[in-house]
């Protein structure tokens, strides 16, 4: 069986080399859309050609990143290629079959023979450490830290049969259309997103996106990203260490909803998610039960398409959003504030011969509409923030706990 990579990169010169070795190495042939790249990328590509990279497309750069163009361009190349399976891969990525001593081309020829068209990734995002710089060497070998990113699942399937019927540009390169039937178990992707907190910062705070893209949902993420916020984490419960850099014994018991960039606290316990969601403000009414538990199931690209949450979300609206999201949290202090004083006050025993309704202590009128308005309130901004209420609150008592803040009741007014 033979199975073939498609790689688009630009400006890629740091990791292109490992890419296509470890690509090669997995048993695949490999195609290189070059994205017209000011720097070594190509060069050091050739050095693999005729030794499993099979040529070097050229996609002409237009100023802007846009995963229509990487697509349609892939697919091109897709169309005149014969190799049983497909494999949609980026430079910063490492495939591979979950088996220790199995190959990619191993894991997807059993997939082949199991009735399977299609394989799901298991996304192990490495970071580096606070101030340390993995660039300057063999980035694989020095990152070992990681933390596992699944906001959805199925999220990843990047590998399929070839003239099955199945593309992926209706996804942003992310799931399937047509008749997908993926293999049970996940396999293994290493993505080595950002190698130094220059790299961070060069690639998201200077990348610029494709507007109908963004219109659609896709790069929202990114676009959140701030010089403050990718600042690298040190010790947090969300991260995990390999025992050895080429090992696949990767943890999947605490899987994040969101890139380190997002995280609102230094450390959240186990159960504790972020669920993002694509709601407006106009929808919080539907979206929130009156506990405000309920979930919402992330919109499709197309629906997305017909009804943007934001006409245009540019740098300006990620702004705009981070500030409506640092208001839902101090609605969600508020709240917390409230619910102590009211639980703060308690019931009175019931007098001996008494009754309990005649024991029942008056409740504060004012903490209650206080309580019920700051509720209200906070299922708009959480709806508007793209948050689960529930989520957000339990996010906010946890850390505040974590802390020593949040154990003691109080009774002061908020």
């Amino acid at each position: 069986m033979r199975a073939v990579a498609i790689l688009c990169a630009r400006n890629e010169e740091i990791r292109i080399g490992n890419a296509l070795s470890d690509l090669i190495g997995e048993g695949l042939e490999v195609v290189l859309i070059d994205h017209d790249s000011t720097d070594r990328t190509v060069a050091i590509a050739r050095r693999h050609l005729g030794r499993g990279l099979l040529g070097i497309e050229r996609l002409p750069w237009t100023g802007r990143f846009s995963l229509d163009e990487q697509l349609e361009a892939k697919w091109r190349v897709i169309d005149q290629l014969d190799h049983d399976w497909v494999v949609h891969v980026d430079a910063d990525e490492w495939l591979s079959a979950p088996g220790e001593g199995q190959t990619l081309l191993d894991g997807l020829t059993a997939v082949d023979a199991a009735g399977y068209n299609c394989v799901n990734f298991s996304e192990f995002v490495f970071i580096p450490g606070p101030g340390e710089d993995a660039s300057r060497g063999d980035y694989r070998r020095s990152l070992t830290r990681y933390y596992f990113y699944q906001p959805e699942s199925p999220f990843l399937l990047r590998a399929w049969k070839n003239r099955a019927g199945l593309e992926n540009r209706r996804h942003a390169g992310h799931l399937l259309s047509g008749p997908a039937r993926p293999f049970p178990q996940d396999f293994p992707m290493r993505h080595y997103i950002c190698l130094s907190q220059k790299h961070a910062e060069e690639k998201y705070l200077k990348r610029m996106f494709d507007p109908a893209e963004v219109n659609r949902g896709w790069h929202r993420d990114r676009l959140l990203a701030t010089k403050e916020s990718l600042r690298f984490p040190g010790d947090d419960v969300r991260l995990r260490t390999l025992p050895h850099w080429s090992s696949k014994l990767f943890d999947r018991s605490y899987p994040v909803k969101a890139h380190f960039w997002e995280w609102r606290s230094p450390s959240v316990p186990d159960g504790v998610n972020f669920a993002k969601t694509t709601a407006t403000i106009h929808d919080a009414a539907d979206l929130f039960s009156p506990n405000g538990d309920r979930q919402r199931r992330a919109a499709s690209p197309s629906e997305l398409a017909e009804e943007p949450v934001h006409p245009v979300f540019d740098r300006a609206s990620a702004t705009a959003l981070r500030a409506l999201r640092a208001e839902m949290y101090r609605f969600i202090a508020k709240l917390e504030q409230w619910e102590l004083r009211l639980a703060a006050d308690g019931e009175p025993p019931v007098p001996e011969g008494g009754s309990e309704d005649a024991a029942q202590p008056a409740r504060d009128p004012r903490a209650e509409y206080a309580r019920e308005e700051s509720l209200a309130r906070l299922r708009i901004l959480c709806a508007g923030a793209g948050y689960r209420i529930g989520d957000a609150r339990k996010a906010l008592v946890a850390a505040s706990r974590a802390s020593g803040n949040g154990s003691k009741k109080t009774t002061s007014s908020p």
